[in-house]
């Protein structure tokens, strides 16, 4: 699936590339280049945030509601097909000129193939396939390893680049490429994060899942907007917005860490909001960073193509990022609490309870207290696990705001609106 979406992108690239040598006209070409900016930007990080939370949203309708998780892939089809159907109207029509194939990167969109297809999936399936215990892994693993280093010499060599690593040395475009995978990173305690606690420990369906999320979606729907009114005048600095859009995640974070086993989403919900308008001030500010290092309509095509191959490695990147928590924290929680119940088994295991319908998991002769009284406190042990590792994960994230808050403080330099025109 990865390789479709990667080949999907480096089309729409390769022809904005073309698109933007073609076009002469000094005015066309600026609104040429105000469009391609921003449609890869302004449009992708609404849907970065807003969009994928609807898409989720209407997936857990088909599967709460009509019962069939098939229409979670094919609800795509119906707005594809009308995507499709504009494009071929709205594009300007051409003939076709086949001599530009010569021009093509094509070792670069092999390389990009095979090494960012071989990276996400290897970051996205290694826990499900025991990692370098599987053959899978090792040949994913090997075949990135080789196809990166040999994908960075050919584009910093080749004339018609997909990726245009030159670019990375403006200090913001590189600052809003970094800030970007952090997005994608962080953005999951919106959603990811609280999702798995609230269905793991509260037994919540999708459906009730969402409802929050749809909330917060149509709230950003309204920030993003505000965001971007306020940050077009010139008295209004970026970096300002994007601490103040930092701080408020981070705030967030640390009030989600203080999480416990009866937090259900009620309790998510003044966090959640604290999200909702931290993001499209992060969000919008970043693009205005990105937006402004491209110094002319030759360059956005190129600009576009390293935002989406960021985009590509930190979808899974985040994902892996989250699993790896949960997998090392919740192993470390899991036996500390089953070493404490060992260690004090009378207080733990065999002690009278408060309640009488809560009997002790053992009686005082080793017998069980009731019918499935050690399963039960099993489960009252993974369910403890659960929360201190999302708690973990939710201080790791705030930890990460933090260390970039400390990079927009040394790292990008102001910037104010059509700085780029």
């Amino acid at each position: 699936m990865f390789y479709l979406h990667e080949a999907a992108y480096q089309c729409i690239t390769t022809l904005q590339i073309n698109g933007e040598r073609e076009n002469t006209n000094p005015d066309c070409r600026r609104l040429s280049s105000w469009t391609t900016i921003t449609k890869p930007y302004h449009v992708g990080e609404i849907n970065l945030i807003s969009g994928a939370r609807l898409r989720v949203i209407s997936s857990s309708k088909w599967i709460d509601v009509v019962h069939d998780w098939h229409l979670v892939f094919l609800q795509a089809i119906p707005l594809d097909a009308v995507a499709a159907a504009l494009v071929w109207y709205g594009l300007p029509h051409d003939m076709p000129r086949y001599e530009r194939l010569r021009q093509f990167d094509w070792r670069g969109a092999l390389l990009i193939v095979v090494g960012v297809g071989s990276l996400t999936t290897q970051l996205l399936q290694g826990d499900h396939l025991d990692w370098f215990n599987s053959s899978t892994i090792s040949l994913l693993a090997l075949a990135s390893a080789v196809a990166f280093p040999l994908l960075i010499l050919n584009e910093w060599r080749h004339p018609l680049p997909l990726l245009k690593l030159q670019m990375l040395g403006r200090r913001n475009f590189a600052y809003a490429i970094l800030g970007l995978v952090l997005f994608l990173t962080i953005s999951l305690t919106s959603s990811v994060v609280p999702q798995q606690y609230l269905a793991e420990i509260q037994g919540y369906r999708p459906l009730q899942e969402q409802s929050l999320d749809l909330l917060l979606s149509l709230g950003q729907f309204a920030l993003f907007p505000a965001v971007a009114f306020l940050l077009d005048h010139k008295w209004v600095d970026a970096r300002a917005a994007m601490l103040c859009g930092l701080s408020l995640i981070l705030a967030a974070c640390l009030g989600c860490a203080q999480i416990d086993a009866s937090w259900n989403r009620d309790q998510f919900r003044f966090w959640q909001y604290l999200q909702m308008v931290g993001q499209p001030m992060f969000a919008v500010s970043l693009l205005m960073f990105a937006t402004n290092t491209v110094k002319g309509p030759e360059e956005s095509p190129y600009a576009s193509a390293l935002m989406n191959f960021a985009r590509a490695l930190a979808d899974a990147g985040g994902t892996w990022f989250v699993e790896l928590v949960t997998r090392w924290r919740g192993a470390l929680h899991s036996g500390r609490l089953v070493d404490q119940a060992g260690q004090n088994w009378f207080r733990t295991i065999q002690a009278k309870t408060l309640l009488p319908h809560d009997p002790a998991p053992l009686l005082p002769d080793g017998q069980p207290g009731a019918t499935g009284s050690l399963q039960q406190f099993a489960s009252m042990i993974e369910h403890q696990v659960s929360v201190l590792t999302t708690a973990d994960i939710f201080l790791l994230m705030a930890a990460l705001c933090g260390v970039y808050i400390f990079v927009t403080v040394l790292l990008p330099v102001r910037t104010t609106p059509h700085a780029s025109c």
